[in-house]
């Protein structure tokens, strides 16, 4: 049912023909955007990356036993976030490298107090690496991952030696690659500049989009102990790893230097995987309806007015 949701929470973009973006992204984002020609494929493969992220986040939350029940809501959440927006819809660094980073976090988990884990680290080193080649706020997973690694299981200098060459080798091969074809000076040019960015100057969207992101932030904050309750030490671990990744990608949002509204998504997956936990807390499915059934609407509503105004 993920595909038909996300598609319907995209279908305004599909209806209202528009001018594909110009996104700046990592050198592997730029490799696989340079064979996309049209809007329309690019939503379309925008879609069923969505789905894919969302089907394993909820691979990840069921497995892990991170929620008191089996449940489809992470995904379906992550979905409603990241599709609130029209400037959501395309295929853009942000979506791409979400994969990736969804995957390092599938590998990342399996580390949990197991002795043998070299290869679940350093996979998850390289798939880590593979979204900042992407998307270059994603530079923050390098404290992510080595706080997994402290966080899940026992942190020494070995096991931050396999990580970190994990997560150097794509870098490595791509800049292999990039000499061999002669590329090598775009390689250098789109690798991760870290400078804190804070936008200036705001206008009424802005507002409304970081005043609503502002809104779930504390939201998500403020409802900790609540996640925490009746749970094993493990999926408390494992859900602290979720609350790192929000407050790393928060940062991370403000280190591109131009802001662009795309950009928030990053924060879809932390917030959307934490706030299907506030749903299950009431015992019947009213409330739970209610509250989905006014964020689709004003979201449908938000999104018509944007092409019909």
């Amino acid at each position: 049912m993920l595909l038909p949701y996300a598609l319907v929470l995209r279908i305004s973009s599909f209806l209202y023909e528009s001018k594909l973006p110009d996104y700046v992204g990592g050198v592997f984002f730029e490799f696989i955007e340079s064979f996309i020609s049209s809007s329309f494929w690019s939503k379309c493969i925008a879609l069923l990356l969505l789905f894919v992220e969302a089907w394993i986040l909820n691979i990840i939350t069921n497995r892990n036993r991170l929620s008191r029940l089996q449940n489809s809501l992470p995904g379906m959440l992550f979905v409603l976030l990241a599709s609130a927006s029209p400037h959501f819809h395309y295929f853009n660094p942000v979506f791409l490298s979400t994969l990736f980073v969804l995957l390092g976090i599938k590998e990342l988990y399996k580390i949990y107090k197991k002795p043998l884990s070299a290869l679940f680290i350093f996979n998850a080193g390289f798939l880590f690496a593979l979204a900042v080649l992407c998307y270059s706020p994603w530079i923050v997973l390098v404290i992510y991952g080595l706080l997994g690694i402290l966080i899940l299981n026992a942190i020494d200098f070995k096991r931050i030696l396999q990580f970190l060459i994990g997560f150097f080798l794509p870098f490595y091969l791509t800049y292999t690659v990039c000499l061999n074809v002669g590329q090598s000076d775009l390689f250098f040019e789109l690798l991760p500049k870290w400078s804190l960015n804070i936008p200036q100057g705001f206008t009424l969207e802005d507002y409304i989009y970081l005043g609503t992101t502002l809104f779930f932030l504390l939201v998500v904050v403020f409802s900790y102990n609540l996640y925490m309750i009746k749970k094993s030490i493990q999926a408390q671990q494992k859900i602290d790893m979720f609350f790192w990744l929000m407050i790393l990608c928060f940062i991370g949002m403000f280190s591109v230097g131009d802001y662009w509204y795309y950009q928030i998504s990053i924060l879809a997956l932390p917030i959307g995987f934490l706030l299907h936990m506030n749903l299950l807390k009431y015992k019947t499915n009213f409330i739970p309806g209610l509250i989905h059934f006014v964020l689709l609407t004003t979201i449908l509503g938000y999104q018509f007015s944007v092409h019909l105004l």
